[in-house]
């Protein structure tokens, strides 16, 4: 495997991760968290992926970057 992919299935493997462990605070310990802060967070996740995937001139689909604004 060459190392853009690897980096590739790294930020996507942080990202997911990132993903869960928000998902399970917010569920749990920040359930007083006014409504919408978490697709909020969960929409700067996926856009901070792609922004970081980007900065590295990794290949970017666009479903991540539209599921970001949309959950914004």
């Amino acid at each position: 495997m060459d190392d853009a992919k690897i980096l590739d299935r790294k930020f996507e493997a942080i990202g997911w991760g990132l993903l869960l462990i928000w998902w399970g605070l917010r569920w749990s310990l920040l359930s007083g968290l006014p409504e919408g802060s978490g697709l909020i967070v969960t929409g700067l996740l996926f856009l901070g992926i792609a922004a970081l995937k980007s900065m590295n001139g990794l290949h970017n689909n666009g479903s991540t970057k539209f599921i970001g604004v949309l959950a914004l």
